[in-house]
């Protein structure tokens, strides 16, 4: 297994251009499939891409994302597999979005949404690290420092393989996490009532019926919050940090229920990490624990740990803080 690193510093890098679709297609292409200056590919195939619409596929399962009328918004679906390609939404087998999926009776699908950031706002950066299963995409843009504003101008999106509590392999772990809910103008992998993230099948049964509104999030370490009102660290032992292996939360199913805000642990997610310490600390403060300088370019650029690791921050907005995704590859198994 290889886990590769890509951003938007990179030498070779995808110039971007377009509306949000237009600006996610030409980094994903770019990383997962064509690769670009010195970096190869991540190993994802194309599954179709034709106007307004292109899907990934890792072997276990598909990403589609489709364009919205409204250039702000990106609609998000997976798939098992693909059965007609011809259509920007593609016709395939359990097709899922959000709460919604061709078994469930519901409006809602999954989105991302951009007020004036990734999509065309100033210093728009992205950090992306994947193998040829999994993939954690971070795009922003905005101020000349490295926290992130609160309006939602980033988003991050794992999506790809996590690894199953009970066992489950193949499509039964293949997800998509951190969209919102329709046009809401909020999206969350990891915030509270925001998760309106995908599996394609059932975690505690690898059925696909998943019951009703059925959502997926990610689990942070205790000290998280859910606002803005952060927590700083004026002073840490870098080398006492206690990093956790972030979970996949279900709501939804036999042991918990969406309505009530429960959710039960699905498994876990491949690389990436959140540390109970720095999990509500503005990413200025934690630049400056590592000697990272306070710019935007520190958003996509990896900080060296005192044990030799790499962690990329995953800092999308001033309320969802504290993510970093690992490149050991020991953290991805």
């Amino acid at each position: 297994m290889t886990v590769r690193f890509y951003s938007s510093l990179d030498a070779g890098a995808p110039a971007l251009s377009g509306d949000l679709y237009d600006r996610v297609r030409q980094v994903l292409l770019a990383c997962l499939v064509n690769g670009y200056g010195s970096k190869p590919a991540a190993g994802w195939t194309v599954g179709h891409d034709v106007s307004g619409g292109f899907s990934l596929g890792n072997g276990d399962g598909y990403i589609n994302w489709v364009r919205n009328a409204v250039a702000q918004y990106l609609g998000v679906y997976i798939m098992e597999s693909i059965t007609d390609g011809s259509t920007a939404l593609a016709t395939g087998i359990n097709r899922r979005s959000g709460g919604w999926g061709d078994d469930v009776t519901t409006t809602e699908r999954g989105y991302f949404y951009q007020s004036n950031g990734f999509n065309g706002g100033t210093n728009p950066h992205w950090s992306l690290v994947a193998d040829s299963k999994t993939v954690i995409f971070l795009a922003g843009a905005g101020g000349n420092g490295a926290d992130a504003g609160s309006t939602p101008l980033g988003f991050a999106h794992y999506f790809g393989a996590y690894i199953s509590a009970v066992g489950f392999e193949g499509a039964a772990t293949f997800c998509s996490l951190g969209n919102g809910s329709n046009s809401a103008s909020t999206h969350a992998l990891g915030r509270g009532s925001q998760r309106y993230g995908s599996c394609l099948r059932n975690p505690e049964t690898g059925l696909v019926s998943q019951g009703v509104l059925a959502r997926y999030g990610v689990s942070p370490a205790v000290h998280w919050r859910d606002n803005p009102a952060v927590i700083t660290v004026p002073v840490l032992l870098p080398s006492r940090l206690q990093p956790v292996r972030a979970a996949l939360l279900y709501h939804g199913g036999e042991y918990t229920a969406q309505t009530s805000g429960e959710a039960g642990i699905a498994g876990y997610l491949r690389g990436l990490i959140s540390e109970p310490t720095l999990a509500g600390t503005k990413l200025s403060a934690v630049c400056g624990l590592f000697g990272q300088p306070n710019t935007w370019q520190s958003r996509v650029t990896p900080i060296d740990l005192p044990n030799g690791k790499q962690w990329v921050p995953i800092y999308p907005t001033s309320a969802e803080l504290g993510f970093f995704v690992s490149l050991d590859p020991a953290d991805w198994e």
